[in-house]
C-alpha cells in the first residue's frame, strides 16, 4: 500500500477513535486499541502509534484531560497494544485475531489499574493497596475484552470485505475495458 491510502486509512481511524469515544458508550468499550491494532497489522508502525495517539488526544480535547501520569499510562497502553500488533503482523489466522485485542486489553487493565493504584489517593501504597485496585478495575475489564474482540472483528472484517471487493471490481473493469 502506497503512502496515500495509508494516511487515509490512518485519518479514518482517528476520526472513528473519536468518535466511538464521544458517543455514548458502555465503559471501556471504544476502538481505541482495536484500530491501534488494526493500524499495526495493516499500515505500520508509525501508524500503530499515531492513531491511538492522536486519536485520544483529540477525544480528550472534547472529554477532558485528567491527572497526567495516569493519563500517560493510558495513552501508552493503547500504544502498546498497536506495537504488539505490528510485531505480529505476519501472524496470520483466529488466534492472532482474538489473541491480540485479549492481550492488550489485558496490558491496559494491568498497567492503568497499577497506575491507580500508584498515581492516586483512593489506595493505599501497599500491595493490598494494589490487589484492591486490580479487583476494583474487574467490571471493566470484561467490556474492553468483548469491545476490542468485536471492534478488531469490524476493522479487519470490513477491511477484508473491501479489498476483495475493490480487487474483484478492479479485475472486471480492466476485462470490460479489454474487450472494448
Amino acid at each position: 500500500m502506497s503512502n496515500a491510502p495509508k494516511f487515509v486509512l490512518g485519518a479514518i481511524l482517528v476520526a472513528i477513535v473519536i468518535i466511538g469515544r464521544l458517543i455514548p458508550h458502555p465503559w471501556n468499550m471504544t476502538p481505541v486499541s482495536a484500530a491501534a491494532i488494526f493500524a499495526g497489522v495493516h499500515i505500520g508502525k508509525r501508524a500503530a502509534i499515531f492513531v491511538p495517539l492522536f486519536g485520544m488526544l483529540i477525544g480528550d480535547m472534547f472529554l477532558g484531560f485528567y491527572s497526567l501520569p495516569l493519563l500517560l499510562v493510558v495513552y501508552l497502553s493503547m500504544i502498546a497494544a498497536g506495537l504488539l500488533a505490528y510485531g505480529t503482523r505476519n501472524e496470520h489466522g483466529v488466534g492472532m485475531f482474538i489473541a491480540r485485542p485479549i492481550a492488550g486489553a489485558t496490558l491496559f487493565y494491568l498497567a492503568t489499574n497499577a497506575a491507580v493504584w500508584m498515581f492516586g489517593v483512593a489506595y493505599p501504597h501497599t500491595f493490598s493497596g494494589l490487589l484492591a485496585a486490580y479487583v476494583a478495575g474487574i467490571p471493566f475489564f470484561g467490556p474492553q475484552v468483548l469491545g476490542d474482540v468485536l471492534y478488531v472483528g469490524l476493522f479487519f472484517g470490513f477491511y477484508a470485505w473491501v479489498t476483495k471487493y475493490s480487487c474483484a471490481f478492479h479485475s472486471l473493469r480492466g476485462t470490460l475495458l479489454r474487450a472494448r
